[in-house]
């Protein structure tokens, strides 16, 4: 196993290029790179070309699946240019604050489902960034944590309480404290976690998954998980029972249904039964 990587100091500067990469493959995944090195640190201009790539990206209805992760091994991101903060007060600050909250529901409300590939250091704005992902995939090397108390702040709660359960919220927000892949699996907080260097393809491995699967149900199934936990059960199981009857007549549905019978028969045919 790579060690781990030093713990890197809060806030960077914002290099004058261009810092949000964007790939496709022909399954329909798109890759959304930050790369702002050393630690993709989500300066104003670099929040700003990820806005941007995610608004245009949402607009694309042939794709399936999203990746986001960081530019090499050392991080996902350390969050933002602490500089930028300076002199800030008032409704400047909360304007400033409210340019991160559209970030968060960017990648929170995007239309298709979002897998975070987390390869390296997740801190303040980029652990929030990551908790707004559905799906997270991170390396055994990777450290990531709510760590505003060690500069007075708060951040994080809201997601962190929704993910982990309070118990282990009050835990990483009252220490401030790191984990690394293998911790943050055992909590909830990843999904899977893999060897140094494999979160980007285990993610992709993940994002191709989920893109062979009838794409409106995938996007409709998203925006019902997005909405349910706000719902009483009983609320929550109208509105299911609304996507499920917009969803049967349609031609991926049927589609689906005709590739499952198919394939049944063969195995049948086989003797595999099933």
């Amino acid at each position: 196993m790579s060690p781990l990587p030093a713990e890197p100091i809060l806030g960077g500067m914002c290099l004058p290029e261009e810092h949000v990469h964007v790939d496709f493959d022909a399954a329909g995944v798109a890759v959304v790179t930050i790369d702002n090195p050393p630690l993709n640190t989500l300066a104003r201009r670099v929040r700003e070309e990820l806005l941007a790539a995610l608004d245009s990206l949402a607009a694309d209805e042939t794709l399936r699946a999203l990746v986001l992760t960081g530019q090499g091994d050392r991080a996902f991101s350390a969050g933002a240019d602490l500089q930028e903060e300076e002199g800030l007060e008032g409704e400047a600050l909360r304007a400033f604050m409210q340019e991160w909250e559209r970030l968060y529901e960017a990648v929170a409300g995007f239309p298709v489902p979002v897998i975070a590939a987390v390869n390296g250091w997740a801190l303040g704005g980029g652990f929030e960034v990551m908790l707004a992902a559905d799906l997270r995939v991170a390396a055994e090397t990777a450290r990531m944590g709510a760590i505003a108390l060690r500069i007075g702040l708060v951040n994080s709660i809201p997601r962190l309480v929704r993910l982990v359960g309070e118990s282990r919220a009050r835990d990483l927000v009252f220490t401030a404290r790191h984990v690394d892949g293998t911790e943050a699996a055992a909590m909830g907080l990843v999904h899977q976690v893999v060897p140094a260097g494999r979160a980007l393809a285990a993610a992709r491995e993940l994002a191709g998954q989920i893109a062979a699967l009838p794409p409106l149900a995938v996007r409709r199934a998203k925006a019902l998980l997005g909405r349910v936990g706000d719902l009483t059960l009983a609320e929550a199981q109208a509105l299911q029972l609304e996507t499920f009857l917009e969803l049967h007549p349609t031609p991926d549905h049927h589609q689906a249904v005709r590739e499952f019978l198919a394939r049944r028969g063969k195995a049948e045919s086989s003797g595999d039964g099933g």
